[in-house]
């Protein structure tokens, strides 16, 4: 069901208004929060978000052979659309950042006004999650992030297609954020960051599909019993287990490979290149065994910027080497 949950009269037009989509077959079943768009310039999480209505329609006509709902699903698929039309982190009329304006205030400006009421939307909810791109100027393999994670929320990350999380440090900026407001509601929550700003990556956005649906699944929002359970094991890292490997150099920096892998100890990364002659000034390669979970994607680099961002090993269980 598509309803209006915001609306703001605005001084030359039509009013700003906000658009949720709900499922509920049990009001005593687990219930789960999707949001996207935070941020203007992430396309992948508002097509995936339209892909999931299409299918929870689907799941609600009965027309997707083996599924059905068994809670209620929340989605908000476009939390900040003046900074979507204009392709922005941030709406330039007041330049909030809404993911640093949690929880909001009913008599602040139009983006904290937004975000307090997104916060109300979601908070009841059981579990949560917030789809979102790397930083600027970096491509995200596809990872889970979240802070202090319970074993609900432990319990539902184990989906394919998602083979870390990172535990965030608690600092002031992630204070201001959606997941920690969620986190201090209650809700076991954890954003989903993938790729880059800017992009619209289809064959990512169709196996982080699939991703979701699992969460769904995990959630117990949804149910198919055809689905493999208990398979996949997520690998969750502390803060103190990330490395960050960082250029001495400003230049022209080419990645070896792409995010999204296990290296070894010594294996290549990418090296700087002077960006007039081609010298190579510096090679990089991971300082430990670990996971590759971000890689910078935009070549011109200052000296002391982080060009690579690495999970480290910490003698696991279920390591893969």
């Amino acid at each position: 069901m598509k309803e209006k949950f915001f609306s703001l009269p605005t001084p030359i037009g039509p009013p700003w208004d906000l658009f949720r989509f709900f499922w509920r077959e049990d009001p005593r079943g687990s219930s789960f929060a999707l949001v996207s768009g935070l941020q203007g310039n992430q396309p992948n999480g508002l097509y995936l978000c339209s892909r999931l209505i299409q299918f929870l329609d689907r799941v609600a006509a009965e027309q997707e052979p083996g599924y059905r709902l068994r809670g209620t699903i929340l989605i908000l698929p476009i939390a900040n659309p003046n900074a979507l039309q204009a392709g922005e982190p941030v709406w330039a009329y007041d330049n909030l950042d809404l993911n640093l304006a949690f929880p909001g205030s009913d008599r602040g400006e139009v983006t904290e006004r937004l975000a307090r009421r997104i916060l109300a939307e979601t908070r009841d909810s059981q579990f949560g999650v917030i789809l979102h791109s790397g930083p600027r100027h970096y491509r995200d393999a596809p990872h889970l992030q979240t802070f202090d994670p319970d074993p609900p929320f432990r319990a539902m990350a184990d989906a394919p297609g998602l083979p870390v999380a990172r535990e965030l440090g608690d600092g002031p900026a992630h204070r201001l954020s959606l997941l920690y407001q969620w986190k201090e509601n209650g809700v076991a929550a954890g954003g989903i960051s993938a790729g880059k700003p800017g992009e619209l990556d289809l064959p990512l956005c169709h196996a982080l599909f699939q991703s979701l649906v699992h969460l769904m699944v995990n959630a117990e929002v949804l149910e198919n019993p055809a689905l493999p359970s208990g398979k996949h094991k997520t690998l969750f890292f502390r803060p103190q287990d990330e490395g960050r490997i960082v250029s001495h150099h400003p230049g022209l920096f080419l990645p070896r490979g792409a995010p999204g892998r296990f290296v070894k100890q010594g294996d290549p990364v990418g090296h700087v290149e002077d960006l007039y002659e081609g010298r190579v000034l510096e090679s990089f390669s991971a300082p430990a065994d670990g996971y590759l979970v971000r890689l910078r994607d935009y070549p011109v680099i200052y000296e002391n910027e982080p060009v690579a961002l690495l999970l480290k090993e910490r003698k696991r269980k279920f390591w893969p080497f």
